[in-house]
């Protein structure tokens, strides 16, 4: 942060001290390299706090952010390296969305009330990112609790952890599947019926309701075949009656 008896920093400034990271870095003094890239950052905040609408470019910072994360995975220091990786993503990310930003306002009409929120919202964004920053510079200040070869064992450890209980919990439900399929198996038959009734209760209306219009049509059809034999029947007494008749009022030959 910008605190009294700072000096002014500028642009040029920023890209000089960039440029000396750069060359140490080459030259394998990687700490002095460190503090040149720190203090590009610090430098960085101080244009962003005195005017959040400047048109100063963020890139030096975030360039910074990368080389010195370049610098810790040499280390083989993979905390502060994932650290400064992941700040940096995150101010590349907003680099981004205030470019857009700021883009999209210019092909609107000028509203003071707005472009004052969003200068405010900008300003505010990329200090809270320094903040995050100054976290990590505190954090490459203090001991390390482990060692990298300690911190990838911790974490292979940790993996094959996870690896074991996922492989546990499968069995587990693979033994629960085959014991529920065994129970269903041995079941008599008008238990499965009726399980299948309960766990199906939308097939049992279904086919209830096919069953009951199946029966309505075999009741209709007999009925329709019992009319046509009495007509048949009485046809035929109609028949015999009249040729009885008949016979009975021939003349004798």
């Amino acid at each position: 942060m910008l605190e009294a008896g700072d000096k002014i920093a500028t642009t040029d400034g920023i890209q000089g001290l960039f440029r000396m990271g750069e060359v140490l870095q080459k030259k394998g003094d990687l700490d002095y390299a460190i503090e040149k890239y720190k203090q590009v950052i610090t430098d960085s905040e101080k244009i962003v706090a005195i005017n959040p609408d400047s048109n100063f470019e963020l890139r030096w910072a975030a360039l910074s952010l990368g080389n010195i994360c370049d610098i810790y995975e040499l280390k083989e220091d993979w905390g502060l390296a994932l650290a400064y990786r992941n700040l940096q993503n995150d101010f590349l990310q907003l680099m981004t969305k205030q470019n857009n930003t700021k883009q999209e306002s210019d092909e609107e009409e000028d509203d003071m009330d707005e472009a004052f929120a969003q200068i405010t919202t900008k300003g505010s964004s990329f200090i809270s990112l320094f903040k995050k920053a100054h976290e990590i510079f505190e954090m490459a200040t203090q001991k390390p609790d482990e060692t990298p070869q300690e911190m990838l064992d911790r974490i292979n450890k940790q993996i094959k952890k996870q690896e074991d209980e996922e492989y546990n919990n499968a069995v587990k439900k693979l033994m629960e599947i085959t014991r529920k399929n065994e129970e269903i198996a041995n079941k008599p038959l008008i238990v499965k019926m009726k399980d299948w009734c309960y766990d199906h209760p939308y097939w049992l209306l279904f086919f209830t309701i096919l069953s009951l219009f199946l029966a309505a049509v075999v009741i209709r059809i007999i009925n329709i075949y019992k009319v046509d034999i009495n007509k048949y029947k009485q046809r035929n007494a109609e028949f015999n009656a009249k040729m009885a008749k008949v016979m009975q009022n021939r003349p004798e030959l």
